[in-house]
């Protein structure tokens, strides 16, 4: 389990309106591990979990262009800080985290390009470049 946690991307979307896994560790109704997603309405999600406690943030910012690339951070600290960045500002931010740590442990496949939310329809439609995951909160 991680106290802190750094998840960056970069992307450029082949695709808009879709459900699509960007980089994942998670299965369906687990409370564990950790994702950043695009969803239908174009914007990005990020989740924590710990097993038992969750956090999610979705973008205020929706990313519906096809043609241009975008840096994507996540940055999760402990039950202080969970934060979506894209293209370098800070875009949201948990008032309050729940999740105490996250849960890395655990036998979810880990997934660049899709969420294995039971079933492999959420591939990323586009192209996903310098992936770097850290066990720690960079901002």
């Amino acid at each position: 389990n991680l106290a802190a946690l750094t998840v960056v991307a970069w992307i450029k979307k082949g695709a808009v309106g879709r459900e699509e896994g960007i980089v994942t560790k998670y299965t369906s109704g687990n409370k564990a591990s950790f994702y950043i997603a695009d969803n239908p309405s174009n914007n990005i999600v990020a989740f924590v979990g710990d097993g038992t406690n969750s956090d999610t943030l979705t973008s205020n910012r929706q990313i519906s262009d096809t043609t241009t690339w975008h840096h994507l951070a996540m940055v999760y600290q402990g039950s202080t800080t969970f934060a979506l960045y894209i293209d370098g500002a800070l875009d949201k931010q948990s008032g309050s985290v729940t999740t105490a740590t996250c849960r890395t442990s655990t036998a979810e496949p880990f997934n660049i390009g899709d969420n294995t939310n039971g079933a492999s329809t959420y591939f990323f439609r586009g192209a996903i470049d310098e992936v770097r995951i850290l066990n720690v909160a960079i901002v």
